[in-house]
């Protein structure tokens, strides 16, 4: 059976300076996180504060004009605890559907992304963390480092002024995939609808299938229509 949990709750964010302490302790049981701001994912750094109340609506009077850009010049920490999900014959992937602009990616201890590879606004990353996962409470840790001058990253439209942050944080969903040796992912229907007379269409459906095992393995991959609509 395959699954996908979204971990949107129970986030706390920091900025890297103010947490103190490094990927492998933040992704640990043990770390302080009195002074740390509460948050939902996805959430840019900004947002976040806002939510929790720490800095006023910047889209009321000209607040957005008092919030200082140097909180925002380094890195911010995002963390999150959540249950075991796998078992001996499951394999998950940590889904990272944006992340503006890189980001160090840490479980339970263990570095298992880097900002080396983990880089690009628009850019979607699954990472296979079934062996960095534990028994009971997992503890994932995001080091989010903002866009630089010259990269690429969330347009300005002069009638929405920059934020200060410049959208830094985890702005899309983060995910946990979990499925069998064998994934099937990113499936796609194509029609070719018979437009002389409308009475027909052929479906193709494609998908990338990923085998996870250290052996090859053979597969059925099954496709069902629930129903037809008839115009």
């Amino acid at each position: 059976d395959e699954a996908t949990v979204m971990l949107n709750e129970g986030w706390m964010i920091a900025p890297a300076t103010d947490a103190g302490a490094s990927g492998a302790e933040i992704s640990g049981t043990e770390i302080d996180l009195t002074g740390w701001t509460s948050a939902t994912v996805p959430t840019t750094v900004l947002a976040a504060q806002v939510a929790a109340g720490e800095i006023e609506e910047p889209y009321f009077g000209r607040n957005l004009e008092t919030i200082s850009t140097e909180p925002y010049t380094g890195a911010w920490w995002y963390r999150t605890e959540f249950p075991l999900v796998a078992d001996s014959a499951t394999t998950v992937r940590l889904l990272l559907e944006g992340i503006n602009y890189s980001a160090n990616v840490w479980l339970n201890g263990k570095q298992v992304g880097s900002r080396d590879e983990l880089v690009g606004s628009f850019r979607q990353f699954a990472i296979d963390i079934t062996t960095a996962l534990v028994p009971g409470s997992n503890v994932l840790a995001i080091e989010v480092h903002p866009p630089r001058p010259g990269d690429p990253t969330i347009g300005f439209v002069d009638w929405n002024p920059v934020p200060p942050d410049r959208n830094m944080g985890v702005w899309r969903p983060v995910k946990l995939r979990i499925t069998g040796e064998v994934a099937v992912d990113e499936v796609f229907v194509q029609s070719d609808l018979d437009t002389a007379t409308l009475d027909g269409a052929t479906l193709e459906i494609s998908a990338g299938v990923t085998n996870f095992s250290d052996r090859a393995v053979r597969t059925t991959i099954t496709a069902h229509i629930d129903s037809i609509l008839e115009i």
